[in-house]
Formats: C-alpha cells, sequence, structure tokens
C-alpha cells in the first residue's frame, strides 16, 4: 500500500518501506508483511516486536502455488509458508526490492527466482470477498475491468481495446471506460485545479473532442499527400485553414454539468465516493461523462481511485441539426426528450451497478491508522472519515479540546450565553475525551491556564517518536503539522458550524480586553504559521500585523485552509484595509491570488465581490483603497484568462464590481491586449461566465476610446455571432445575455462608429422580436426585457440609414402593429412607440400605410395615451393631423373625378353618330356641319360649364334642323 503508513512504519522502524499488507504464516498467527528496502519483516497485529527480519541477500527464491491464489513460499536456509490477500502486490513488491538491493550491493543485474507448483496447503484458502448482490437482468450483461465489474445492455459488445465497448447495431455508439490505479489521498492536494471533478470533467471532455478532431485530420491528410508540391504562401494558407477548422470543430455546448451520487452500494463499501456528470453536445453527436471519486480505501483508507465513463452518441449529419433562430424546430420533440433521456440512463445504469473485490476490514488495521493520525498525517478529509467510521482520532485532539474550553470561559465575557451554551456542548459532545484528560496530559498541564504549556508539553509526548533527518528538520515538522491540526479543529472540524474562525474576528472589533485579542491573534498567528522554508518557529508573543508584512514582502510559506478562512471571516479587509493599511492589503491578496490552491482564489474573489457591494451603499472607495486594489486588478486580469470556468467566471464579477465603484479601472483593464482578452471571452460555452463577460464590456464602454479598441477587436462580429446562436441543436444562450448584447450594440449605435452588415442585424433583431423571445424563455419579464431592447436598437439603427428606416417599414412594421392591439407590458408598448414617432418624423407618409393595415390605430393610441405610455399623445396628435390631411387630398380627388366622365361620353356620342350616317348624306352634313359649327362649340361649352349632360336624341335634333 502507498501512503502516509508507509512513512509512519518507516519512521519507526527507520528504514525505507515499499509495501505493507496483511499476511499469515504457517501458524495461523496473523502478522504484517513489511517489504522494506534491505530487508522482509513480519510485524505482530499489535506492532508489539519483529517477529521475523530476513535479508534479501538471504532468500533464494520463491514458490508460488497454482492450488491456493493466497499461497507462495519463501526458501532461505528453511522454508516459509506465507498467506496473504495481496499475494500478487506482495511478490510484485518483493522482486523489485529484492533485485534493486542485489544491484547495489554487488553491482550486477539479478531477478529473484520464482517458480510455481502445486503447493498442498494445510491452511484454508483465504479468499476476497465479492458480493453477489447484483443478478443479471434479462437483456443484460457483466463486464470487468480491473478490479470492477459493472453490467451493460446486450446490444454493446468488447472490443479489442481495452475499456472500449461498441452498441452491435450502431459502431458509432460506444462506452469508454477508464479506471486508475490506486493513488495516495495526499495527491488531490498537489495536482491543484483537477481536484475539482467539474474542472476535471471539462478538461477531459476537451481531450476527448480533440481526439475526434484529430481522427477527421488524418483521414483528410491521408487524400491531400498527392498535393504536397505548392508553394510555401499556400502552405501557410493552409495551416491558417486548419487552425481555424480546429477551432471551430471544437465548437460545443453544455448541455448539463452536475453533480452524480452513486445511486446503490451493492458492495457495502465504507468508502466514499463521489461524482460529476456532465453531458455536451457538438455539431454531431452527444457525449455524456460521467467520473467517480473513490476515496478512502480500505483498509487503510489513504488511496482513492478515479473511474471513468464515457458515452458516445449516434452521430448525425451537421447539416440536420437545428438552428437556433428556425422558427419550426425550436423546441425539441418529446420523442427526442425521451431517447436522450433513455441514452443517460445506460451509462447511469453502468455506474450504479459497479462493484468490486473487497477485503474484510480487520480491526489489526485500527492500529495503523491510529498511528497515522497521531503522526498528523491525515487531511480533514480523512480526520473527519476516520472519526465518524471508527471514532478513531489523534492524541493531540485532547490538547486541542483543552485549549478550545479554556478559551469558551475567556470568550464568555464577550457573549455570555453563547459561548456558555457551546461549552456545555463541547462537553457534551466530546466528554468521553475530556474525562480522560489525564490519560495524555500531567497534573501540572491540566490546571495550567498557560495555552503556550499545552503546545509545548505534546511536542515533549512520548508518543511521538520521530527518527527522520536531523534535530531542525523534525521540529520544522512537526511544528507545522500541529499548527495545521489546530486550525483544522477550531475552524469547525470540532463544533461545526456553531464555531470558527468567522466568530473570533467580531471580537476583535467589540470592545473587549487587550489579554483577549492578543489570545486571538496568537491563535491565527500560530494557525497561518507563515515562516520561511526549513526554518522552525514556536508559538510566541508578537505584533501579528508586522509579521503579515513579513509574510507579504519576503514571500513566506503560509497554511492555504487557514489563510482561506481568515479572508472569508474578512479579517484582512476589517484589521488591514480598514485600519489604514492599504499597502499591505495590496500586497497579501496579490501574493494570495498567485497560489495554485483553487479553493483560495474562489474565496478572495468572492471577497472582493462581496465588499465592493457594502463599500458602494455605505462610504465609496476612497483613493488609498483604489490604490490598494489597482494592483489587485491586474491580478485579477491574469486569473480572467483561465480556462477553470469558476476562477474565470468569479475573476470577471471581481473586475465588473471594481469598475461601477471607480472610472480607473476601467483604463486599466483595456491596457495593453485588454480588448482582445474582453473579446475572446464572448466565446465561451458558459451562459454564466457569458453573462458577466457582457456586463464587464457593457461596463467599460462608458469611456469613448473603449469603445474604439473593442470595435477594433472585432467586437461586433462576436455580438452578431451571439445573436444567432449557438449552431447546435437545442443550445441556446441565456435571455440576460441577449439582453446585455442588445444593451451593448445600442451604445454602438449611439457613438459616431459605423457598424458592419446592418442588414443582417435588422433580421436577427427582427428574428428575437418575433421568435427567440416567446419560444425560448419561459419568464415573461426576461422575454419583455428582450423584446424592448431589441426594439430599443432598431429605433437607433433608424438614425443611420435611410434604407434601415424603409425595410423596418416594409417589414416589421406590419408585425408590430399586429402586437400594438394584443401587448399588456408598457416597456414593450413604450419602445414600439418611440421606433414609430422616428419613422413618422421622416416620412408622413408612411402614417397611411398604417391606417390601411390596422383600422383602430387611432383607437389603440387613444388607450396608450390614457395608459400614460410615453410618446403615443405625440404620435396620437401626428396621425390624426395626417388622416386630415388625407381626407382633404381624398375629397378633392373625388370632385375632380366627377368632371372627367362629362367629356369622355360626349366624345363618345359623337364618334357614333358620324359612324350610323349615310355615306350619300356626308357632303351634305359636312357643309351644314361648316356653317354651323360656332354655333355647336357655344352649346357644348355651355352644356359643360353648367354640368350638364346631353341625350342622344338632343344632339340628333340639331343636327336635323
Amino acid at each position: 500500500m502507498i501512503g502516509n503508513i508507509i512513512q509512519a512504519i518507516g519512521e519507526l522502524l527507520n528504514c525505507k518501506v515499499d509495501f505493507l499488507c496483511t499476511a499469515q504464516l504457517s501458524s495461523e498467527k496473523k502478522y504484517f508483511a513489511v517489504v522494506a528496502s534491505d530487508r522482509l519483516l513480519f510485524i505482530t497485529s499489535k506492532l508489539e516486536k519483529v517477529e521475523m527480519s530476513l535479508e534479501y541477500g538471504k532468500i533464494k527464491g520463491i514458490v508460488i502455488s497454482t492450488r491456493v491464489p493466497t499461497m507462495f513460499q519463501i526458501h532461505t536456509d528453511i522454508i516459509i509458508d506465507v498467506y496473504a490477500l495481496e499475494r500478487k502486490q506482495l511478490i510484485q513488491a518483493l522482486r523489485y526490492s529484492w533485485m534493486t538491493d542485489f544491484m547495489h550491493k554487488n553491482f550486477q543485474f539479478k531477478q529473484l527466482p520464482m517458480y510455481k507448483d502445486d503447493i498442498k496447503s494445510n491452511i484454508q484458502e483465504k479468499q476476497a470477498i465479492l458480493p453477489n448482490l447484483i443478478f443479471t437482468k434479462q437483456g443484460k450483461q457483466m463486464f470487468r475491468n480491473k478490479n470492477y465489474t459493472f453490467s451493460l445492455p446486450d446490444e454493446y459488445e468488447a472490443t479489442y481495446q481495452d475499456g472500449v465497448y461498441v452498441h452491435k447495431e450502431s459502431q458509432q455508439c460506444k462506452i469508454v471506460v477508464q479506471i486508475t490505479d490506486p493513488l495516495p489521498t495526499q495527491l488531490l492536494s498537489q495536482i491543484g485545479e483537477k481536484a475539482n471533478l467539474q474542472y476535471y470533467s471539462e478538461m477531459f471532455l476537451e481531450i476527448v473532442l480533440k481526439g475526434i478532431n484529430s481522427k477527421d485530420e488524418s483521414a483528410k491528410q491521408g487524400t491531400d499527400q498527392k498535393n504536397q508540391d505548392s508553394d510555401e504562401e499556400g502552405k501557410k494558407q493552409e495551416e491558417d485553414e486548419q487552425t481555424n477548422k480546429k477551432e471551430e470543430s471544437l465548437d460545443y455546448w453544455i448541455i448539463s454539468s452536475h453533480n452524480y451520487k452513486k445511486r446503490s452500494n451493492l458492495m457495502n463499501d465504507v468508502s466514499e465516493w463521489f461524482g460529476w456528470e456532465l453531458h455536451a453536445r457538438t455539431q454531431i453527436q452527444d457525449i455524456f461523462i460521467i467520473i467517480l471519486r473513490r476515496i478512502h480505501i480500505p483498509p487503510l483508507f489513504e488511496t482513492y481511485q478515479e473511474i471513468l465513463f464515457v458515452l458516445y452518441g449516434q452521430e448525425q449529419n451537421a447539416k440536420e441539426q437545428v438552428l437556433v433562430n428556425d422558427r419550426d424546430l425550436l423546441k425539441l420533440t418529446l420523442e427526442q426528450d425521451l431517447e436522450e433521456h433513455a441514452f443517460k440512463n445506460v451509462l447511469r445504469n453502468a455506474i450504479d451497478s459497479l462493484q468490486c473485490k473487497m477485503f474484510i476490514f480487520e480491526k489489526q488495521y485500527q492500529v495503523f491508522i491510529q498511528l497515522s493520525a497521531d503522526r498528523l498525517l491525515y487531511n480533514r478529509q480523512t480526520l473527519n472519515f476516520i472519526y465518524n467510521k471508527f471514532k478513531i482520532f489523534p492524541q493531540f485532539m485532547s490538547y486541542a479540546l483543552k485549549y478550545l474550553k479554556l478559551l469558551f470561559q475567556r470568550l464568555v465575557l464577550y457573549d455570555k450565553e453563547r459561548f456558555l451554551i457551546l461549552d456545555k456542548e463541547l462537553s457534551q459532545k466530546y466528554g468521553f475525551i475530556l474525562n480522560n484528560l489525564k490519560d495524555y496530559m500531567t497534573d501540572g498541564i491540566q490546571i495550567e491556564e498557560n495555552l503556550q504549556a499545552l503546545f509545548d508539553a505534546f511536542e515533549q509526548a512520548s508518543f511521538v517518536r520521530d527518527k527522520s533527518g536531523n534535530e531542525e528538520e523534525r521540529k520544522f515538522v512537526w511544528q507545522q503539522k500541529l499548527s495545521n491540526y489546530l486550525g483544522i479543529c477550531f475552524d469547525g472540524f470540532l463544533m461545526g458550524s456553531a464555531f470558527s474562525f468567522k466568530d473570533l474576528v467580531p471580537v476583535l472589533q467589540a470592545k473587549v480586553s487587550m489579554e483577549l485579542k492578543t489570545i486571538i491573534l496568537e491563535l491565527f498567528d500560530y494557525c497561518l504559521y507563515a515562516v520561511p522554508k526549513k526554518e522552525c518557529r514556536p508559538i510566541k508573543k508578537g505584533n501579528f500585523i508586522k509579521k503579515l508584512e513579513e509574510l507579504a514582502s519576503n514571500k513566506y510559506q503560509y497554511n492555504v485552509n487557514i489563510a482561506k478562512s481568515l479572508i472569508e471571516a474578512n479579517f484582512f479587509s476589517q484589521e488591514v484595509l480598514l485600519q489604514e493599511r492599504s499597502g499591505l492589503y495590496s500586497s497579501l491578496i496579490c501574493y494570495f491570488l498567485q497560489s495554485d490552491n483553487v479553493d483560495l482564489i474562489v474565496a478572495i474573489c468572492r471577497h472582493i465581490i462581496n465588499f465592493q457591494a457594502e463599500i458602494k451603499h455605505t462610504t465609496g472607495l476612497t483613493e488609498a483603497m483604489i490604490t490598494a486594489f489597482k494592483p489587485i486588478s491586474v491580478e485579477l486580469i491574469t486569473l480572467y484568462r483561465s480556462h477553470n470556468r469558476t476562477i474565470a467566471t468569479l475573476a470577471c464579477a471581481s473586475l465588473f464590481n471594481l469598475c461601477t465603484n471607480s472610472r480607473e479601472f476601467k483604463y486599466i483593464i483595456l491596457n495593453d491586449d485588454g480588448a482582445g482578452l474582453l473579446v475572446s471571452k464572448l466565446m465561451t460555452k458558459d451562459n454564466f461566465l457569458l453573462h458577466f463577460a457582457l456586463k464587464l464590456i457593457y461596463c467599460v464602454m462608458s469611456i469613448t476610446q473603449n469603445i474604439e479598441k473593442l470595435l477594433a477587436a472585432n467586437l461586433t462580429d462576436y455580438l452578431y455571432k451571439i445573436l444567432e446562436g449557438p449552431q447546435i441543436k437545442g443550445c441556446q444562450y441565456d435571455a440576460r445575455c441577449l439582453i446585455t448584447t442588445c444593451q451593448i450594440l445600442s451604445v454602438c449605435l449611439v457613438s459616431e462608429v459605423e457598424l458592419r452588415n446592418i442588414d443582417h442585424l435588422l433580421i436577427l433583431l427582427y428574428n428575437m422580436v418575433t421568435t427567440q423571445a416567446d419560444q425560448y424563455f419561459l419568464d415573461q419579464e426576461e422575454s419583455v426585457n428582450l423584446k424592448s431592447e431589441a426594439l430599443y436598437v432598431m429605433s437607433k439603427m433608424c438614425h443611420k440609414s435611410a434604407e434601415v428606416k424603409k425595410k423596418i417599414n416594409q417589414e416589421c412594421v406590419p408585425y408590430l402593429l399586429k402586437l400594438m392591439e394584443k401587448l399588456t407590458y408598457h416597456q414593450v408598448q413604450e419602445k414600439i412607440i418611440m421606433l414609430l414617432c422616428i419613422l413618422i418624423k421622416e416620412n408622413k407618409e408612411w402614417a397611411l400605410e398604417w391606417l390601411q393595415m390596422q383600422i383602430k390605430l387611432q383607437d389603440i393610441l387613444t388607450t396608450y395615451h390614457n395608459n400614460d405610455i410615453q410618446s403615443s399623445n405625440y404620435l396620437l396628435s401626428q396621425i390624426k393631423f395626417i388622416d386630415d390631411e388625407a381626407k382633404k387630398v381624398k375629397n378633392e380627388e373625388m370632385k375632380r373625378s366627377k368632371l372627367a366622365p362629362t367629356a369622355s361620353v360626349i366624345a363618345e356620342q359623337m364618334m357614333d353618330q358620324l359612324q350610323d350616317s349615310n355615306v350619300q348624306d356626308r357632303k351634305s352634313m359636312a357643309s351644314e356641319a361648316r356653317s354651323s359649327m360656332i354655333e355647336d362649340s357655344r352649346i357644348t361649352a355651355s352644356n359643360v360649364n353648367n354640368k350638364t349632360t346631353i341625350n342622344p336624341s338632343q344632339f340628333k335634333k340639331s343636327t336635323a334642323s
């Protein structure tokens, strides 16, 4: 086994230990088999004595039993029968250590002789326990990977690749399983961001997507090998195109990302399970990822394993995918939802059916757990685990309880009722330890109320047996462990949420004795333990603030967990920043932000957000505070570049709060490549991060210079992509993101900078008003806000181009007029009226078209005016005025239209009479017509002036005469 227990055993034996497990000799007594660097030892179960010690030079070989899977023989001068459940691991460790020892002593390479034989055993076979609690249902089959078994539907079958299971009908649907070897739990504090399962799952998702894209690229490269004779410029262009294609091919959307809890414990496993489920969607397929982390694996509870399940969905044609702005296919059908849910259950059922070989936890292992606990080798999570499971705790816990009890007695002067209750709860919860303090302490120490005496006594305790390194190094390491454990105990481990460091910070601001304040500051100093490397410093009275200056200036090492607790308790803001020590506060926060610990960075960002929100409503930022936060803002900008979405989001929110309180931070953010950073974050796959990224850009754009820098970084192109939506089926941007995007566009339109592709922008805004707001967002308030912001941007666009006004009048106004009759929200109504007012100022003839399209327009505007909707009175007056003008013009046209038919009728009558007359009478009629032309013309003129018509009979009589 690997972990803290190996270190503890090595310190006791004064040698290096490589492996440890339980074993049984022929005498049927249980021992611990210890594989050291130069010998093999068998120690009694209670660590009383070393029963047997075999130097590697005396071991001649090993014979492995083929009948009993737990038995093997060690051949020295005598033959020793050994039984071990972990026979394979024990033999591997023994083989490696024996070979290494032989090389060091003889300068030759030789392997330990090993043989297999059918050895008869007098002891019954010892096997590992594998519970048969899973009964394979019909249509299920069991698979095995390393030490674990799980079930999958019959449709899946194993492949030649280990851990890959493919669907029989669709080879694209497959499940990939990866299980790591047991690793020491201490490694979780060293791997940084990977310890966070959310970030770890997202990082693995990008690796999976890059692997899919690399296969596509390799296939394309095989077809393009024939065209290798090209110019260098052509090659560069191809490389640029390939990089762009990579970025486009990595386009995905996270549908869901949340904790996952394993639903069954079929093995009766005492270890803890933590999980994370991630559902991502690309343009081609869906990908489901579940990561399980099994911590505190028995029997020593100081190792962990990670189990990864990945389910690839069936690939689809990208052209058949649904776009966000497609009106007919915005919502997924019920069948697709059911299919997706069933697809998830395949992976979840496989995870829940996990079971592995379990070894019986024997009480003899508690000796090693107690030893590691006394050596303070466990972290907070493991200490909590072993205490809740087995009531095992370090012996130093008695000293910590004594310290806490004395501290509660002092704090009664600050809040008598509360701390008397806490003192009573402490006695009830840990009475079995407090009543037996004599087992751990001397009588003098129990009576002594000096807190320093408790630490000095424990450092000299008889059970502290550390023989590794020199005396100074041992003292430094041991004091560091003490401070760490004491901080764990007081910061919520002993009393939970009832008492922690957060309850001690207000005491420093209260009117209490200086002695009590000194005790609290000494406690903070001892737990933070800010010292140079390889330097031991016992707790002593002194100015804690001066020690913080040394910490910030000399970059000392410190306890990260205690620093996080002090930040969450607002110690640095109350005792440093608000006490006119802004320079010290700035240097401390900047130094803490450079840490690799994600939890510490998250705590600092939340502290900055809360502090800026509080100071905004009280006194505001002073000049000293602004100068203190300037270097902090630079560190936040670097954190904003992080690939960790949680860190990037909190850093962005912190910068946004700084910008709202002071104008100077808006200039700092846009220095150097700040515009490119802000714009690049708009391509994120997280709605929460995108929302804060847009808010930060909108806040920074209050400065004209920043607008020019952002537009030079192609801000509008990214904004258009947001309005277009992710080109992935069933994916959408949050309404808040779209609203903020419209607000940014309105700022750009107000400025003198011209936007590109205004026609395309108009189409996107129209789709938002008609389609997205109603069918995508269930919240009516968000829908109303989105429509109003889109209409406001359209009204600003009218000032830019006359063509835009025509398109809005032709394409948008008919829908808006219908919308006016249905709406009851003032925000949207006001924006519609504003847009119509802008249009009617430029072209009053459009009002006539509106009256024809909406007959009740004047009645609607009258109700708008009665409801106090802005500008409705002006638009109503304009519509009435234009309507009256149109009526006057219409009346004049009607009068003119009545005159035109009279002259035409006369002309037609004359033509008919000329055609009806005979050819013979034409000459006489022509001569008579000449003589009477003047008279006839007078008659027709008088008839026209009198607005009368002439009948054909009258016209014939005049001609006959």
